[in-house]
Formats: structure tokens, C-alpha cells, sequence
């Protein structure tokens, strides 16, 4: 009877382990889960995703780059008159929705370095202007060729900081830009032109001559 009972007990138990593991992976993933939403924005990696403004593509690394190109800690930005652009910094981690941290934006005509790791982000402005805004637990500063270092320290919204400043000083600078393009403006003036020529040429007279011997021929 014994033996009976053990050989229950042995064939009980494998079972239980099986139908209880599903259950244990299941608290398992949601604890890693809960773990990494509650990890605090200053230790999150992040990436940058490029955004163009008023033009199809920029220079990045003296590359054409255009919206939803990766941009890497280090690279080099460029904008032309009539372009500008966004990075969007967005962390990198497991489960929970990625929230965007914080935003780099160089306005037209500007040169500039980003740099970015956990927690930190620096806009290195060669020329032109930079505007940061960035969570309040991230350290973020633009910093001048002159040496000049500006932190993010005003309020942007209730969450985040930010930071805006040109080289030199008195630049001014579109982050939006609104370009037309060249050629329609003179196609434009092309019309206008011919319209102009011809409302100006007066037209064709023979002056007070009306004997029926004249004969016909080209206006003089």
C-alpha cells in the first residue's frame, strides 16, 4: 500500500511542476517588465530619429539624410537656407511605450555636433542656431565655439527644460522654414514680363491715310 502511494506521489508531482512553470514565466516577465518602466529617464539610452523642415533632406555626416534617418551620438548636422531639422531622442528599453525624451533642433543654416548618452545630451553649435528641449532628470547644454556652455534650465512645459541660443549671438535663424522654390517665382516674373511688353507696344496704326490705293503690308 506504501509503494502504491509513493509511486502516486511520483507521478503527481512532475505534473504540478509542468502546469505550475507557465504560471512562474508569466510573474517572471511581468516583474522585468514593471522593473524597466519604473527605471528613471536619467539612466535610459537613447537613439535619434531625424525630422526634416521645409525640404526633402539634409546634410548629416556630408551625406544626404532625409526624415526617419538614424542619428548616431557624434554626428554632424547640416542645414541650408532653406531647410531645418529635428532630432527625436527616444529611449531604448524592453516593454512600456517609448515615450519620447527630449527634442535637438538646428534652424536653417546652421552647423552643428550632437552628442548624446543616458542622462546627458550636448548640442556642440558651430555656426547657426540650436534649440534644445529636453526631460527635466536629463542634463542637457549647447555649447559655443568660443567656449561658451548654455544648460537647459528654462521651463518649456510642466515636464520638461530647454535651451536656445545662436553663434554669433546675433544670428537669427528659421526653425520652420517656408521657402518657395526659385523657379516659380520666375515663371512668375517671366509672365509678368510679357504681359508688361505687350500692354506697352501700342497697337498697329497707319495714321490718317485711309485712300483705298494704299496697299496692304507690314504696320511701320
Amino acid at each position: 500500500m506504501i509503494s502504491i502511494r509513493k509511486n502516486v506521489v511520483r507521478s503527481i508531482v512532475p505534473l504540478l511542476i509542468f502546469a505550475l512553470l507557465p504560471l512562474y514565466m508569466l510573474a517572471s516577465l511581468v516583474t522585468r517588465s514593471t522593473t524597466a518602466q519604473n527605471v528613471p529617464v536619467s539612466a535610459v539610452p537613447m537613439v535619434g530619429r531625424l525630422e526634416v523642415h521645409g525640404g526633402k533632406h539634409i546634410r548629416v555626416d556630408g551625406n544626404d539624410a532625409e526624415s526617419g534617418f538614424t542619428i548616431l551620438d557624434g554626428q554632424t548636422l547640416e542645414t541650408s537656407d532653406c531647410t531645418s531639422a529635428t532630432v527625436h531622442l527616444l529611449p531604448v528599453m524592453l516593454g512600456g511605450a517609448a515615450n519620447e525624451i527630449g527634442t535637438v533642433e538646428v534652424a536653417t543654416n546652421t552647423k552643428a555636433v550632437i552628442n548624446y548618452s543616458a542622462g546627458k545630451v550636448n548640442l556642440n553649435l558651430v555656426k547657426g542656431c540650436g534649440r534644445v528641449q529636453i526631460a527635466r532628470e536629463t542634463e542637457a547644454t549647447i555649447a559655443l565655439p568660443d567656449g561658451t556652455v548654455t544648460p537647459a534650465t528654462l521651463a518649456a512645459t510642466p515636464d520638461r527644460k530647454r535651451a536656445e541660443i545662436c553663434f554669433p549671438l546675433e544670428e537669427r535663424r528659421d526653425f520652420r522654414p517656408n521657402c518657395v522654390a526659385p523657379i516659380v517665382w520666375g515663371a512668375i516674373g517671366s509672365a509678368a514680363a510679357v504681359v508688361t511688353t505687350v500692354a506697352l507696344v501700342s497697337p498697329c496704326s497707319r495714321g490718317q491715310d485711309t485712300s483705298p490705293d494704299t496697299p496692304a503690308g507690314q504696320c511701320i
